[in-house]
């Protein structure tokens, strides 16, 4: 036995006989080693506690899944006829069953700790450099892996497969992803039907006078398939003859680089113009990389058999009129564009995240709160008028965007129409109904003018009880009761200024902006269902006694040309969901057949499946439906099945929910039911939480979390459910170890 195992032993063996100690003080210590002490916590948890030179009140500890550390700023030393007081780091062990790895940790941090003087840095250095040691590598995002897995499966298709190794580009960032022969081709694969994101120099010339192909792939999730990433790299490895020569200098990057610099000049001069163009007459200009959406209206259906649809044909003999230009920015061009210090300024107040991250870490910690509906939710209904002006002009804006030098004016001029509108009681008309609403809502602001969390749960059992939409609650901001609050000339700018901060609008020279990737949830959050324009398609598929009692609703005149009716409806802000649901059943499937949506399915369903296309536009592009998922086999019965995923929070349901396209509004119980109505297996739809909200689940259930990888964790989870029917779980692919006593462990 090699000495570093011997240490390892006799710390095992010192913390397995302190075990059934009943624990009286902070931490037990049983033996010093090298200035540290190795002890079991009051907890009964194992234990090295550090004493150091000096440990800040303020520290903040670190802790990880399988231990923990923390800073004392004074702490009572009794060891060996010994009674001394100082500031300590102590390090635990959280998992019983990683009681041998904490030991070598233990003995590497304490060596460190002497060797580094004895402080909380050199404590904390060594506990870090293990954590980055020991970190995962980070995945590629959803939509580099699909744009890899449609070249690979390109790739696979290739009678030679060699040839089209030599001329593949992809990994280079060329402007196509293969050029063999004097022909290039670019492949776009995405989970919406029909779109892609393209660059300019791929529009314009990008193969310079080659010919120039576009492959669109169309891909949906499929557990049950073998067409993976790594097996499509398997397939194309053992057809190629020559493996180790995937990437040699190829022919084509020789014929790509005479013709490019050939072209170097004209290039730089139409950018030249383009520039000029914009300076000159583009509103629309936008900071950022320039995209484009190629909209692929006339594509064929694709194949039944299969799960993606491609379709090929000539870039360059693409008509204009099927590339739909857009210049909208998503949160992350934004997010990319923004200095550091402003980065972790919003880190630290809306992440509440007090490390020091790298660049690249802040912007995935930052987009991924801000796009979050909790933030929203939690932001916007602390806001005061004229922000829900601000946001709704910029929903109801193309690509959302306006122009900067207008934008003030057309925000005051909306606040100022909705004022009139509540005072003459064309919006709002059920004020009886709402006055104890606005009550509490003018109580809240004339403490201190901010909603806080017990103000904002107040409200939001109101709403329930009270039935107040989303949307009215913003109107009522405009109430001339609630004015005093914030009818000032500073209250442009104190609003706009409070979005920017937030990280939710960027204004520049020439436009205020809207990130799209935030458009869905905004509206979510203020109650919106869709762009006025959007409701104006829809209010013109309905007849006249439904728009007729849509009026009477509102409590507006419901005289008048069809047309004066809809703008009345739009006007009074009408929202499409309340509109439809006093529609009758024939109607709604009317609707749905003449915009192409699914007639199948009870009244909610069609409400939404209708609010679904029209908000996104699908009526304009007529798309055939895909074909229903194939059942999956499941291990649990129906009410095994609700039982589990009752457990879930709103916003966990709401993700999975999202993931495969299916209904998330409605009540728990109902959402529930879309999931056992999905025919997806439980593996299935589990694997898409994260492994923090996977932990969560487990304890709700009553079981330990962690110990194993996810598909472990899922497979314990539901054999334990599956066992409470009697029935016996399958076998699985592999096994996480079994939680232990103590004392087994110590044994």
């Amino acid at each position: 036995m090699s000495p570093e195992q011997r240490s390892v032993a006799a710390l095992r063996a010192l913390w397995a006989a302190a075990a059934d100690k009943p624990g009286e003080t902070d931490y037990a210590l049983l033996q010093e080693v090298d200035g540290a002490y190795v002890g079991r916590s009051r907890g009964g948890l194992p234990a090295l506690v550090i004493p150091l030179s000096e440990v800040a009140p303020t520290t903040v500890g670190r802790r990880a899944s399988g231990c923990e550390i923390v800073g004392h700023p004074s702490t009572r030393f009794v060891f060996g006829g010994h009674d001394t007081v100082g500031p300590a780091a102590a390090l635990l062990c959280t998992e019983p069953n990683l009681v041998d790895a904490f030991a070598v940790l233990a003995l590497d941090v304490a060596s460190r700790a002497r060797d580094g003087g004895g402080t909380w840095s050199s404590v904390l250095a060594a506990v870090e450099e293990w954590q980055t040691l020991l970190t995962p590598r980070q995945l590629p995002s959803a939509e580099a892996e699909e744009g890899l897995w449609g070249e690979l499966w390109f790739l696979s298709q290739a009678e030679d497969v060699d040839r089209a190794l030599a001329g593949w580009r992809g990994p280079e960032g060329d402007a196509t992803d293969f050029f063999v022969s004097g022909k290039s081709a670019e492949v776009k694969t995405s989970r919406q039907r029909r779109q892609h994101h393209v660059s300019q120099s791929q529009v314009s010339t990008p193969a310079g006078t080659y010919e120039a192909w576009v492959l669109s792939i169309w891909v949906k999730l499929d557990p049950g398939t073998s067409n993976t990433v790594a097996q499509l790299a398997d397939e194309i490895l053992e057809r190629s003859e020559r493996p180790w020569r995937c990437t040699p200098p190829a022919p084509a990057r020789r014929v790509l680089a005479a013709e490019q610099s050939r072209l170097c000049r004209d290039v730089r001069r139409a950018r030249r113009a383009r520039m000029v163009q914009r300076r000159r007459r583009s509103s629309r200009a936008r900071r950022g990389p320039r995209r484009f959406a190629l909209a692929l209206s006339r594509c064929p259906r694709r194949s039944s058999s299969s799960r993606r649809g491609a379709q090929r044909f000539p870039l360059a003999a693409l008509p204009r009129s099927r590339i739909r230009r857009r210049i909208t920015v998503r949160l992350a061009d934004l997010l990319a564009d923004t200095a550091l210090e402003e980065l972790e300024r919003i880190a630290h107040e809306h992440a509440k995240t007090e490390d020091h991250l790298s660049r690249p870490q802040l912007l995935l910690t930052i987009e991924g709160v801000l796009r979050s509906y909790r933030f929203l939710q939690d932001f916007l209904i602390d806001r005061q008028p004229p922000t829900f002006a601000i946001m709704t002009l910029l929903l109801d804006a193309p690509e959302f965007t306006l122009p900067t030098s207008e934008f003030r004016s057309l925000v005051l001029a909306e606040t100022a129409r909705i004022c009139r509108a509540i005072d003459a009681n064309e919006v709002l008309k059920r004020d009886d109904q709402l006055r104890v609403y606005r009550r509490v809502l003018y109580q809240a602001r004339s403490n201190d003018m901010q909603i806080d969390a017990s103000e904002a749960a107040l409200l939001a059992v109101l709403r329930q009880e009270l039935n107040v939409a989303h949307v009215e609650h913003f109107l009522i901001e405009h109430h001339a009761d609630l004015r005093e609050f914030w009818r000032e000339d500073s209250a442009y700018m104190r609003e706009l200024q409070a979005l920017r901060s937030a990280g939710l609008v960027f204004v520049n020279e020439r436009n205020t902006i809207l990130p799209e990737d935030l458009g869905v949830v905004v509206r979510q959050v203020l109650g919106v269902d869709m762009s006025r324009s959007a409701a104006r398609r829809l209010f013109e598929h309905l007849p006249g006694h439904d728009l007729h009692d849509a009026l009477q609703a509102v409590g507006a005149p419901s005289s008048g040309t069809k047309d004066e009716r809809i703008d009345r409806l739009i006007a009074h802000m009408a929202q499409p969901r309340v509109v439809l649901r006093g529609v009758d059943l024939d109607t709604l499937r009317a609707i749905c057949r003449d915009t192409g949506a699914a007639v199948s399915g009870a009244k909610d369903d069609l409400i939404e499946r209708i609010v679904g296309y029209m908000s996104a536009g699908r009526d304009l592009i007529r798309e055939p439906e895909p074909p229903p998922p194939a059942a999956e086999p499941r291990r649990l019965s129906e009410a095994r099945f609700n039982e589990l995923f009752e457990h879930l929070r709103g916003h966990e349901l709401a993700g999975i929910l999202g993931e495969f396209d299916l209904r998330r509004s409605g009540t728990k119980e109902t959402q529930v039911r879309a999931l056992w109505d999905a025919q997806r297996a439980e593996t299935t739809l589990l694997a898409c939480l994260t492994g923090p909200e996977l932990d969560g689940l487990l304890r709700r259930v009553g079981l330990k979390a962690g110990g194993g990888s996810k598909p472990d964790r899922i497979d314990r989870l539901l054999g334990h459910l599956a066992s409470l029917d009697g029935v016996a779980a399958p076998e699985a692919h592999s096994a996480a170890p079994a939680p232990q006593s103590e004392e087994e462990i110590s044994g």
